[in-house]
């Protein structure tokens, strides 16, 4: 449902709000319109759902959120929004010289696994 990811995305990220608070979550499930958000977060199908999810996701290398992958290019990060845009308007943007230099550009640090 996009309209409720996007509520979800600017609850948190536009606006700020914790939901590691039982008043931050208890905002964002009223908002989403939800009565029955504990008995759907105990569910089996739900806690599947996000298993399989973050497997996916995992494999995707996502590794943080928001996190975005398109055409198998990952934006994570808020302040990445704007190149995602960019890419989204100009997906040969990444295949310039410049920016596939930047890949070749050493990492300083790896997430382990």
């Amino acid at each position: 449902n996009h309209r409720a990811v996007e509520t979800i995305f600017d609850y948190i990220w536009a606006e700020g709000n914790d939901i590691h608070t039982q008043e931050g979550f208890a905002a964002l499930v009223a908002r989403l319109g939800l009565t029955d958000a504990d008995d759907r977060i105990s569910s089996t199908t739900v806690k599947q759902a996000l298993h399989d999810n973050t497997e996916q996701a995992v494999a995707a290398g996502v590794y943080g959120t928001p996190t975005f992958v398109i055409d198998g290019e990952l934006f994570w990060g808020f302040d990445r929004t704007e190149m995602l845009l960019e890419y989204l308007e100009n997906p040969m943007l990444f295949k310039s010289q410049e920016m596939r230099r930047l890949t070749d550009v050493p990492m300083t640090a790896e997430r382990r696994r």
